[in-house]
């Protein structure tokens, strides 16, 4: 079993956090979804998040008997080049697998360090589970723990950690001038952490919130290469690009009888994203008048995705005169799996057990505001998708009891950011040949 908890099976509800959000669709007449943020549209288009490339793969690994004794011989680099290309920042990491610990040292190298992935020693990683969510707008209880051997006792029976990164060693890694003061952590009577983010909220944009949660996962831990990419947004035009090196050294004698053996391997990057959209709506406190409105409540499509993998495809709204009600269809459109957040270390392929089912396709509601009121959204704001079409549909509610005193119709836009994990995989082969 991949996971445990003192307190049962972790349910991770990732809910309501703040974020102003530039939209991507618009007010139109043909109700197909178009951006109307001006400049920064261009951003909220395509269906990628963070693209991983194996630059000049090798086929062929030359095996020296001479060189088994030599500390840096008989090796091969693994030069992996990653490419935020979508609107949201992500934090996450890539791993390469398929070779065997008994024949095989993995390690990650730089122009300052060397980390070698040690399988047997990653016997868990950290988590998070909220909890429960506090109605004033930024504040909600979550619990971080891990299972190796770094943890703390809270509240007599909880096991918890506040993980490999504090928020400011996050905030300083992907350049956000977050202002740290505006940043409430304290433990209440019963353990469970009280995290608020004030009212400042222009400064969590492009997936901040859902980064500094899951910053709490120790990545490298487990086998990976931890990387923070800023995503291609108005913030940081072009996203970010990084490089990882992984060199692979055979370390066994050559195998009796074998003149050469092939080996499949795989480079998987697993890391969090989230995807952004802001359509108008139509707020119509008498929708059964005959007179002449500003608005009228549409049906909205998109042609493609918002700059992330998961996209909003169709939004239906339907008016009563005391609530607005969304039927919103969601895809998963990109080339990869996506994975609940709450479970994104088991994506590592050195965590023991199997992947479950409910690990995979779970999407988080993270932020549903029409102007400055949240809305009420089905199933507690987390989707899943069918494994099969990979779509889902799930119902929002818009209370217009205590709307504003107007008598007209009226748009404004609603705010929503989907969170989840994401997984890409290259999956190639390699011959190992033996020279003499």
């Amino acid at each position: 079993m991949r996971k445990s908890i003192v307190k049962g099976s972790v349910l991770v509800i990732l809910l309501l956090v703040t974020l102003v959000v530039a939209g991507c669709s618009g007010f139109s007449g043909d109700n197909r979804g178009k951006c109307s943020e001006g400049d920064s549209c261009r951003f909220y288009t395509g269906s990628r998040g963070v693209m991983m490339y194996l630059d000049n793969p090798q086929s062929t690994f030359y095996y020296r008997s001479s060189d088994l004794a030599n500390l840096d011989g008989n090796t091969m680099d693994f030069n992996v080049r990653l490419k935020n290309d979508g609107a949201s920042d992500s934090y996450g990491a890539v791993f390469l697998s398929g070779f065997s610990g008994d024949m095989f040292k993995i390690c990650e190298v730089s122009s300052t360090s060397k980390n070698c992935v040690n399988i047997n020693k990653n016997h868990g990683s950290c988590f998070f589970d909220v909890m429960s969510l506090d109605n004033e707008v930024g504040n909600w209880n979550f619990l971080f723990g891990c299972l190796g051997s770094s943890y703390s006792q809270f509240g007599g029976t909880t096991r918890l950690n506040i993980g490999a990164q504090s928020i400011e060693t996050l905030a300083k890694s992907f350049g956000w001038n977050i202002p740290l003061s505006s940043l409430q952590i304290a433990w209440n009577d019963e353990g469970i952490l009280n995290f608020g983010i004030g009212t400042d909220f222009g400064v969590m944009n492009y997936g901040r919130s859902l980064m500094m949660v899951i910053s709490s996962l120790n990545f490298e831990a487990i086998g990976g290469s931890t990387f923070t990419l800023k995503g291609d947004n108005a913030v940081s035009p072009g996203g970010d690009i990084d490089f990882k090196t992984f060199q692979v050294q055979m370390i066994a004698p050559w195998p009796a009888g074998q003149d050469y053996f092939r080996i499949p391997y795989q480079l998987k990057s697993c890391y969090g994203y989230t995807t952004f959209v802001s359509p108008m709506i139509c707020i119509d406190p008498d929708p059964f008048s005959t007179e002449k409105k500003v608005c009228t409540s549409s049906t909205y499509t998109w042609g493609g995705s918002q700059g992330a993998p998961v996209a909003v495809t169709r939004l239906q709204q339907t008016n009563t005169g005391k609530e607005v009600v969304l039927d919103i269809t969601i895809k998963n459109i990109g080339p990869g799996t996506v994975w609940d957040a709450g479970y994104m270390e088991s994506c590592s392929p050195y965590m023991p057990g199997s992947v479950k089912a409910n690990m995979l396709n779970t999407v988080y509601i993270g932020y549903a505001y029409i102007g400055t009121k949240a809305l009420d959204c089905t199933n507690y704001y987390r989707i899943r998708l069918d494994p099969t079409t990979k779509d889902a549909r799930f119902i929002c509610r818009y209370d217009m009891s205590d709307a504003d005193n107007v008598g007209s119709a009226y748009a404004i836009p609603l705010r929503m950011e989907l969170w989840y994990g994401y997984e890409e995989t290259i999956s190639q082969q390699l011959t190992i040949r033996k020279l003499n």
